[in-house]
């Protein structure tokens, strides 16, 4: 699991449930649209500052393989669309416009506009073939990593609940390869249908560290809460639509200055 949380808080979005299935078929092909509406509040030397941030990311996913209990997909951003609020100023950005990709907003984002990427995912865990580790110093930064990985690891249905009744409920504890972030999730079955499964995931999170953010070092002292919904249709196991609430509190250090950071949102995914 990579989770990555920088000072001032941009695209984000976590999928909850992580998953696995066997009710699929190779070359299905899946258009996702993740929409994100983040508020972050921040308080640097007295004064209150807020930032809106708006997102729209487009994408494209195959399955390839489906070989025993590993699945093979190819996932593919083919847009994003947004803007940012702050300081009284209203910056726009789209990937569909040449312009946007020299805005240091967005440019981290939009350079793997296009560009395929193949995962695998064992057990609800997804792992990438042929990406590299994008670097913390990016400037758009992420309040949960909500990348193509957490994307695709949410998109089947937790094999958790397999023969399970409604109620039926599970944890999971994660912690990130650089021991930065540490977090538990209750996992329950809220509800069944005849064609749907719904899941809910109540996650707990605390990140403690050090980062790289612009060239500057950044200690974090970060904790909130993560909600969500995810909708799952029985005939094959595939996701239909998430909604994600997002609270998060602390602070970050920067050059010697404790700042106070505030951050809530709301993210919606919706798989066709």
């Amino acid at each position: 699991m990579r989770v990555k949380l920088l000072f001032v808080c941009f695209i984000a979005g976590w999928l909850g449930a992580k998953a696995q299935t066997n009710k699929l078929v190779a070359g299905t092909r899946l258009q996702i649209t993740q929409v994100s509406k983040l508020i972050n509040a921040v308080n640097m030397m007295g004064t209150d500052m807020t930032t809106e941030i708006n997102s729209t990311i487009y994408s494209t996913v195959e399955i390839k393989r489906i070989i025993g209990d590993s699945i093979v997909v190819s996932s593919t951003t083919t847009r994003i669309t947004g803007n940012v609020k702050a300081l009284g100023q209203d910056n726009s950005y789209d990937s569909n416009d040449s312009s946007s990709v020299n805005n240091p907003l967005v440019a981290s984002q939009l350079k793997d506009i296009n560009q395929s990427k193949t995962f695998t995912i064992i057990n609800g865990k997804a792992k990438t073939e042929n990406a590299k580790e994008a670097s913390t110093d990016q400037s758009l930064a992420k309040v949960v990593d909500a990348g193509e990985e957490s994307i695709v690891e949410g998109l089947f249905v937790p094999s958790e609940i397999n023969n399970k009744a409604e109620g039926f409920k599970w944890t999971s504890d994660d912690k990130s390869e650089d021991g930065t972030q540490q977090q538990t999730t209750l996992f329950a079955l809220t509800k069944l249908t005849p064609a749907t499964s719904e899941v809910t995931a109540n996650t707990t999170m605390t990140v403690k560290g050090k980062i790289k953010m612009m060239g500057m070092d950044v200690n974090q002292n970060l904790s909130g809460s993560h909600t969500s919904t995810s909708t799952y249709q029985k005939a094959t196991g595939l996701l239909s639509a998430a909604t994600q609430n997002i609270a998060m509190t602390g602070t970050e250090e920067v050059m010697g200055n404790s700042i106070p950071i505030s951050l809530k949102g709301v993210i919606t995914t919706t798989v066709k």
